[in-house]
């Protein structure tokens, strides 16, 4: 059983008034994010205009702590760098902010610093790179909170909303992808 199936499972099995709650739950979870809980919502034939929200806001949400979480860390991490250094050694030591990236991370700064922002946050789902992962990873190369909570929730929003539509099509066998 694969973790989609598990997702799905998860909230077909809640009584038909929780159902809601289990997509803004399924939502958090990194690579269901909101586009997969939308479609997990409308396939199971739950009102898309309670799925939408719900799973926006739970992607929302968990993005958002994680974003704060890593803004958090920047912080603490650079206040410390700019303490008064008891040598040149200790300076030296903490110049290369570069130093130890793996090559994920070295991927994924080249492309914050070619596309910006908006770039990383609207086309990293489509290179496979959820919001869970790219939103921390922004305001670690120095991005500002605000302009990657803003873009991110409008990248959540979009793609939430495509999904939810695409699975709508698909399920109702009158939608989108029937002409």
């Amino acid at each position: 059983m694969g973790f989609m199936d598990m997702a799905r499972d998860f909230v077909a099995g809640l009584p038909e008034g929780l159902q809601g709650l289990g997509v803004l739950l399924v939502a958090a979870i990194p690579m269901v994010e909101g586009e997969g809980a939308a479609v997990i919502g409308v396939l199971l034939k739950i009102n898309p205009w309670i799925v939408v929200p719900a799973a926006v806001l739970g992607n929302v949400i968990a993005v958002a702590l994680l974003i704060w979480a890593a803004d958090g860390t920047r912080q603490t991490v650079r206040r410390r760098r700019i303490a008064p250094a008891s040598d040149a050694s200790d300076v030296a030591a903490t110049a290369s902010v570069r130093g130890g990236e793996t090559e994920r991370e070295a991927r994924m700064r080249e492309r914050f610093d070619r596309w910006g922002v908006p770039g990383v946050s609207l086309l990293g789902p489509w290179l496979m790179v959820p919001g869970h992962v790219s939103g921390p990873a922004m305001v670690g190369f120095g991005a500002e909170r605000g302009a990657v909570m803003l873009w991110q929730a409008v990248s959540i929003v979009l793609y939430t909303a495509l999904g939810a539509a695409v699975a709508y099509g698909i399920g109702s066998g009158t939608g989108l992808l029937t002409a």
